[in-house]
């Protein structure tokens, strides 16, 4: 985890960065799969697994030490009204990105890169249909 801050750290290297940014930056580190991964990266639908540990990492970046679960959901929130982030109905930390500012790497489709069972973390459901989160 130690190495983890360290990087995040690093990545502020602007002086602002958005969570948006922040965000597709987890989504394409392999290393931090487990908390945050893509569901289906052609139609940019994720998934927050461990909405705690990002909201740690997010608050490690902005230097607010106190950046806690409900902080992050709220300004994952704030983004419905712009529809750069849009809540997936029915699926719980499930998003997807609209229309972002800027083509992002993460997006271009050159860059794609198919998913692999390391990276699409799915659990079986109480009716043994494969659910995503």
């Amino acid at each position: 985890m130690a190495n983890e801050q360290a990087e995040f750290r690093r990545m502020a290297t602007r002086s602002s960065v958005y969570l948006w940014e922040f965000l597709l930056e987890v989504l394409e580190d392999q290393e931090l799969q487990l908390l945050c991964y893509w569901i289906d990266k052609p139609r940019r639908e994720f998934c927050v697994k461990d909405p705690e540990e990002i909201a740690k990492l997010w608050g490690i970046m902005k230097h607010r030490p106190f950046m806690d679960k409900k902080k992050l959901l709220r300004a994952i929130r704030y983004y419905y009204t712009s529809q750069l982030i849009t809540k997936i109905p029915g699926k719980k930390f499930s998003y997807k990105f609209g229309e972002i500012p800027y083509a992002h790497p993460a997006f271009l489709a050159h860059l794609y890169r198919p998913p692999t069972p390391v990276n699409v973390q799915l659990k079986l459901s109480s009716r043994g249909k494969m659910d995503p989160c």
